[in-house]
């Protein structure tokens, strides 16, 4: 996903308002961060440019991920208040264009009697770079480890082993 690509797109229809334009494009608001950040279903995420005056005002400028030491890519986004929240970029583009996260951290028991409780946030091809929404759904840990083996294991095949497996 190229910024340049995306601001010639918006630039291109400026008959439209620009939310329609961002809508039309895949970009969406991130809840809780309505008019700082936006997602996009290919995973990305992106200051919100209508929040944005002078200039800059209507361009996409993307944030860059950092990718932790399991793999997984890391992004960090300022709430209203100013603080600076560290969220897998996985968990954001899941809560975004696919409904809430489970709970995160112990085991209190408001968490234990939520129905997400025990769900992890899973990448469907088991590839942690591939942030994709439709690459997004949510499983159990013994799900999430199932699908890591397997798909493990056809990693690891040649082209003739996984032909014969069909």
């Amino acid at each position: 996903m190229h910024s340049a690509s995306i601001n010639n797109e918006i630039l291109d229809n400026l008959d439209k308002p620009l939310s329609d334009k961002l809508s039309e494009l895949g970009w969406t608001p991130i809840p809780g961060y309505e008019m700082r950040y936006l997602a996009h279903k290919e995973g990305a995420v992106a200051y919100d440019p209508r929040s944005w005056k002078g200039e800059e005002e209507g361009k996409i400028s993307f944030i860059p991920t950092r990718l932790s030491d399991s793999g997984y890519h890391r992004i960090r986004l300022t709430d209203d208040a100013g603080n600076r929240i560290t969220w897998l970029l996985h968990h954001i583009i899941y809560r975004t264009f696919n409904g809430e996260l489970p709970p995160r951290g112990g085991r209190k028991s408001e968490d234990i009697n939520h129905p997400l409780w025990g769900m992890v946030v899973m990448h469907g091809d088991d590839m942690r770079d591939h942030n994709e929404a439709s690459n997004l759904t949510l499983g159990t840990h013994k799900e999430n480890r199932k699908m890591i083996g397997r798909a493990r294991k056809f990693r690891d095949m040649s082209d003739e082993e996984l032909r014969a497996h069909g």
